[in-house]
């Protein structure tokens, strides 16, 4: 559709119903597809815009737009508006002052979550849906994330497989706009494209243009793939008509069994509409892989390597080693596992069951239990494993303890709470589990330690990262600092070095870590003679100015200090770029400094340099002098730099190594990890020992922004 007719159907679509339906179509252009459900919690969710007022859209709002000539049905109950109409209203959606590229972060925020739990389904489809959403929210405010999973997504596939190159190159295009700046990886999508529909000489032509001398393409740090028929130096092989027509039989074929939902010139996802054979289930919608079909409980949510817990990561030879684990084929496994480690060296699940199958092998292997969020923050879950997995291959490598080996079961409690409880459970039941390492927030971990306590055989848990300082318990240890700490050298900074005495936090209410770490930094920082004022992320609805010139102007502030949970973060970097873009120039020359949520590359990306001169306090960094060697090491073997959730969760795990002993059991493990004592060269660089309360001494480190990228600050 040209934008000139997706404009006239704007505005008839604003002349019929009014400006209310409007907003509620703004709104609906941002996922790539629609159903009710997902309109009507749209609807729901977005009824005021960024500054708190209502704009009135009626219930009758989402029916109107579907049956609309905005929105085509292209499937049961599945809606999707054309391209251009999308481009438009999302355009309008960012110009209109009501609503702005922040209502873009909240719609993006919004969407990840819907998709959560959908990622983990057991329907394909399902699955399939929810993973073009969850590229459809990182590509408007985290392109560079979006375009390196969609370089991973084209780096893992057959070029044999013409169907799913089609697809990949096809959904890649609906992505032009907020993918601009990757230009490159456009024109790949486009090349491969051509090369899967026998276009050959338009694919080498297309790659020409972004192939280096080494016939090869770099993007976000992923080295794609070229077929060898169309690298640009090689010599021209010839094609006869039996090769091109079998090229040709093979799309034919997929478009028998494939229906495409269009989106711009007939061209977006698909799904199969075939099932796959017994013994196999679809991955992505697409790929029918082996696999262990069960129903859907909490029992899915944990893996020692008879399925995987990362469903939208494609690994043919993992699946592969899936099957044989299952069979208790562990050699064969191993053998695959291997191969899967090699296809995909970033990603420590295979790893972990790799080992695993080693340890299966060996047989009688000691077990321990990691929890990660992988519904909910599935890259931070990745970041824990890289640790736990680090940890466990060195240990496995090394011929474990008299022979046997580590075993490491992985489980998802996507962070809530309730799940946790169940996963905890679980593992209980679990007979061959010592000990716990998990859960990822402080709210998730808190009310699984109640269950693990509880237990007529208790189990230990350590958590990597969970840092509230109301987290007790006789089975709880820590491999991070507690947010006393974190708070005491904030307050401590702020009022001794840069000799400020009133403070602004941003934070969210009754939540256990960042309310946690609001109360533990006001109680030091009024000790030291300072005053703060706070405002509740969730509560402020994006009203941002007005809230930073009454801080300056009532309170007389000197800093803004931000504390938000995880899923707080992009409104968090929302009030710094306000403060950036200030008119007022008391506002603009306030202190920024903030918790270790906002450690992440997508501050510095996402931030720009509103953040500049950022102050954060985190348990670990790689270059403090102290951890520069465990971060090579971790380096080499993860093939880029690590965040300090890994170097947690590896001290973690090598301290419940240490607990081991000969036919251990649940209380000798408790029992050994009160005596655990680690040398710098045994962790990531710190001494390792627990307090009688499970807490270690291990201080936290200041980093500051600069010149967009982390620095070290000050290390204590």
């Amino acid at each position: 559709m040209k934008p000139e007719v997706a404009k006239r159907r704007i505005e008839s679509f604003e002349k019929r119903f009014g400006k209310a339906h409007l907003y509620l179509a703004y709104h609906a252009a941002f996922p790539l597809s629609l159903t009710p459900d997902l309109l009507y919690r749209l609807w729901a969710n977005f009824q005021r815009d960024i500054h708190g007022q209502v704009r009135g859209i009626p219930w009758i709002a989402v029916s109107d737009l579907l049956l609309s000539s905005l929105c085509d049905e292209v499937g049961h109950e599945l809606y999707e508006m054309d391209l251009a109409v999308r481009n438009v209203l999302l355009s309008r959606l960012k110009e209109d002052e009501k609503f702005g590229q922040l209502r873009i972060y909240e719609l993006s925020d919004f969407l990840l979550e819907y998709v959560r739990q959908q990622l983990l389904s057991d329907d394909p489809d399902i699955r399939d849906f929810a993973q073009v959403q969850q590229w459809t929210a990182l590509a408007y405010v985290q392109p560079s994330e979006a375009a390196r999973e969609l370089a991973l997504a084209f780096s893992k596939l057959d070029d044999k497989n013409a169907a799913e190159l089609v697809r990949m190159a096809s959904l890649t295009e609906t992505f032009a706009e907020p993918l601009a700046e990757f230009q490159p990886l456009l024109i790949y999508a486009r090349g491969m494209g051509n090369f899967a529909r026998g276009k050959l000489e338009v694919a080498k032509a297309e790659l020409g243009k972004v192939l280096d001398e080494r016939n090869q393409i770099k993007i976000a740090a992923v080295n794609l793939p070229i077929p060898e028929q169309i690298k640009v130096n090689q010599k021209k092989r010839k094609f006869t008509t039996k090769s091109i027509i079998s090229v040709q039989k093979s799309i034919g074929a997929v478009v028998g069994i494939i229906f495409f939902v269009t989106v711009s010139s007939g061209r977006s996802f698909y799904k199969w509409v075939t099932p796959c054979p017994t013994g196999q289930q679809k991955l992505k919608g697409v790929f029918c892989v082996p696999g262990i079909v069960q129903q859907n409980n909490i029992t899915n949510n944990i893996s020692q390597g008879d399925r995987t817990l990362f469903p939208t990561i494609r690994n043919p030879y993992r699946d592969q080693g899936i099957k044989a684990f299952h069979e208790k084929n562990y050699q064969q496994a191993v053998n695959f596992f291997a191969q899967a480690v090699q296809y995909d060296r970033n990603d420590p699940e295979v790893l972990i069951y790799y080992n695993n199958a080693l340890a299966r092998q060996k047989d009688s292997p000691f077990t321990i239990a990691v929890v990660v969020p992988i519904g909910s923050q599935q890259n931070i879950a990745i970041e824990i494993l890289r640790g736990v997995a680090l940890s466990q291959n060195q240990f496995n490598s090394d011929s474990g303890f008299n022979g046997q080996l580590l075993e490491i079961a992985i489980a998802d409690d996507g962070n809530d709470t309730q799940q946790a409880k169940q996963v905890a459970q679980q593992l209980l039941d679990d007979r061959s589990v010592l000990a716990v390492i998990g859960h990822y927030s402080s709210e998730a971990t808190g009310a699984a330690i109640y269950e693990y306590q509880k237990a007529a055989e208790p189990l230990a848990i350590i958590s990597p990262t969970s840092s509230s300082s109301q987290l007790q318990g006789e089975t709880f240890f820590r491999t991070t600092p507690s947010v006393i700490k974190e708070g005491e050298q904030l307050a401590e900074y702020i009022r001794n070095q840069l000799g400020l005495t009133k403070v602004v936090i941003f934070y969210n209410l009754d939540k256990a870590y960042s309310d946690n770490l609001r109360e533990e930094f006001t109680k030091k920082f009024e000790k030291l003679g300072g005053q703060s004022s706070i405002i509740d992320l969730a509560g402020m609805k994006q009203d941002v100015n007005r809230k930073l010139n009454e801080s300056v102007s009532i309170n007389q502030v000197q800093a803004v200090l931000l504390f938000p949970e995880q899923q707080f973060t992009r409104t968090a970097l929302g009030i710094a770029k306000a403060k950036a873009e200030s008119n007022n120039p008391r506002v603009r020359s306030l202190k920024l400094l903030g918790s270790s949520t906002l450690y992440d590359h997508t501050t510095l990306k996402e931030g720009g340099n509103a953040i500049e001169g950022l102050v954060l306090t985190i348990p670990w960094f790689r270059e403090a002098p102290e951890s520069k060697n465990f971060a090579q090491q971790a380096e080499q073997q993860w093939g880029g730099q690590i965040s300090w959730r890994t170097a947690t969760s590896y001290d973690a795990t090598q301290a419940l190594i240490q607990a081991l002993s000969s036919n251990p059991s649940r209380a000798t493990v408790l029992q050994r990890l009160q005596q655990v004592n680690l040398s710098p060269q045994e962790t990531s660089g710190n001494t390792i020992q627990f307090t009688p309360q499970g807490e270690i001494q291990m201080e936290p480190v200041l980093i500051k922004v600069e010149g967009g990228r982390f620095k070290i600050l000050q290390s204590n």
